[in-house]
């Protein structure tokens, strides 16, 4: 499946060009995505940036360029759980 291809120490970029864009940003001072999947489950995925200097740029496109993940995981949509 598409998820068992996410990896850490992947970036953003890599991991939109996998899933496509995350359908949030749930981080509240971190980077943290989320996606949702077919299942109803969640994959969520946390980020660090790595600094860069570049002029050129905007600030969210260094960031998508430089953004490393450092954990992963499925969070159930099942509230039993």
């Amino acid at each position: 499946t598409l998820v068992e291809q996410i990896k850490v120490g992947m970036t953003f970029i890599e991991i939109v060009d996998i899933l496509g864009k995350p359908q949030r940003d749930i981080g509240s001072g971190v980077w943290q995505m989320e996606w949702e999947l077919k299942s109803g489950d969640y994959l969520v995925v946390s980020f660090n940036s790595k600094p860069i200097e570049d002029n050129e740029s905007s600030v969210s496109e260094i960031y998508e360029r430089n953004l490393v993940s450092y954990h992963i995981e499925i969070k159930s949509n099942d509230l039993s759980q």
